[in-house]
Parts: C-alpha cells; structure tokens; sequence
C-alpha cells in the first residue's frame, strides 16, 4: 500500500512539474517581507549606488557599480554586481538591473568568490525604498566602503580565477577516477 501511494505522488509530482506552465514553478515573497527578513543579516550588504557600466547575457547582467553609501556591510568603492536572469522568469524575484546611470538601492550577497549577487534593486522614489531605508537606520546597521584600487581587483580577479583552475583540476581527477570504476 505505501509503495501505491508513493508511486502515485512520484508520478503526480513529475507530471506537475513537467505539463505546469513554467511560471507556476516560482514563487516569491512580497518583496517588503524579503527586505524586512534582511536587515541585520551578516551576510547581506545593502548599498545606495550608481550603475556606470553594464553587460547582458542570457543567464545575467552585469553592472559597475559606484558606491555612493553603504548602508549595511561594507563593500568596495566600485564594483560588480551580477543579476541572475532565467530565460522563463526573467530577473527571479528581483526587480532587475535599471539604466546606465540610474541609481538606486541594491541587496546583495557576496559569495565565497568573492562575487555580489543581487536579490534586489530599488530606485530611490518608491514607496518601499523609503521604508526599507527607514528600517535600516532604525537598526542602526554598520555599513562602509572601501577604497580598492584597479590593481587590487585585477589581482583579487586572477586569484579566484587560479583557484578555480585548481578546484576544476581536482574535479577532473575525480571525475575520472570515478568513471575507471565502472
């Protein structure tokens, strides 16, 4: 009997998943929720910045981003940022990437490359920025910027680059071993 249902349950989730139109698949929460959930979070930076530069692909877009304000963690003067795009949903739950020379509020993570990937980005005249804002500073958040030089991010580049190149070696290695075993 268990094993009717679980085959019942397996078949309706592969079935759901596979005829459900794409844009049932994801749900978000409201974004006031998310912004509310981040404040004080560690390992979130929050930041009023401008974007100078951008590129699109078809998975992200990439921005330079100058700081003007840290508001919570502290990241580097001038950066990038990257927002993940899906070919179905577009930006996921963030409102994207604005115009070249826009600025706005961006929520990041910095992950363990060192990259910071937006989860949000707000212009600066919605209602929801001024809340947002207001919450932060209410928190009293500790926030900073730092000078980076050109040269310190070309170098902290190739770093991660070689460190990649080091863990794909070992993958390989792996890989390989694993598929003699046959």
């Amino acid at each position: 009997m268990k094993s009717n249902v679980l085959a019942v349950m397996m078949a309706i989730t592969i079935l759901g998943t596979t005829l459900a139109p794409s844009a049932h698949a994801l749900s978000c929460l409201p974004t006031d929720m998310y912004l509310s959930s981040i404040i004080g979070d560690e390992e979130t930076v929050v930041f009023i910045g401008t974007s100078v530069a951008r590129t699109d692909t078809d998975d992200y877009t990439s921005e330079v981003v100058t700081v003007t304000e840290a508001l919570q963690g502290y990241v580097e003067a001038q950066l990038f940022v990257y927002h993940e795009r899906h070919s179905d949903w577009g930006y996921l739950c963030n409102a994207g990437p604005q115009a070249k020379g826009a600025t706005g509020v961006y929520v990041a993570f910095r992950d363990s490359l060192g990259t910071y990937n937006v989860t949000q980005r707000l212009t600066l005249d919605e209602p929801i920025t001024e809340n947002f804002l207001s919450e932060i500073k209410a928190a009293e958040i500790e926030g900073g910027i730092g000078e980076i030089t050109a040269i310190d991010q070309q170098n902290r580049a190739m770093t991660t680059i070689i460190e990649l190149f080091s863990k794909i070696s070992r993958l390989l290695t792996e890989f390989a071993y694993w598929k003699s075993q046959r």
